[in-house]
């Protein structure tokens, strides 16, 4: 007997489970990444914004022949402790059993119910003269 026939865009067994590996290798390496960068920025205690505009105090420090330094990168452990509190590393990457903070602005989902029910206000057209 020759090779098996499979009807043509007929999924595999084998192609399926090569498809979810590739794209499971694929989304755990992006998010690899995005930890590496995040652990990056938790160590130089900065945030993406700081690091691009950091970034460019660099450069022009070295274009103008001085050093810039990140006045608020303490130094390793004072980065984490910062970010994270004075607890054990294994404890600060699990879930903050702390209750969310209240709201700044008041907020009533009924309120926001009710505005949506009536739909959006329309002017009613002057009476004739």
């Amino acid at each position: 007997p020759g090779p098996r026939q499979v009807p043509a865009g007929a999924l595999t067994q084998r192609s399926a489970v090569t498809f979810s590996f590739m794209l499971t290798l694929s989304v755990s390496i992006s998010v690899g990444f995005l930890l590496l960068w995040h652990v990056y920025l938790t160590c130089t205690n900065q945030t993406t914004i700081e690091f691009y505009v950091n970034q460019d105090e660099r450069r022009a420090g070295r274009d103008h022949g001085y050093v810039f330094r990140n006045p608020f990168d303490l130094g390793l452990r004072r980065n984490w402790q910062r970010v994270y509190g004075n607890v054990p590393w294994y404890l600060a990457v699990l879930p903050s059993l702390r209750p969310p903070p209240p709201p700044l602005y008041p907020f009533s989902l009924l309120a926001l119910t009710d505005v949506l029910s009536k739909g959006p206000r329309r002017r009613r057209p002057p009476p004739p003269p």
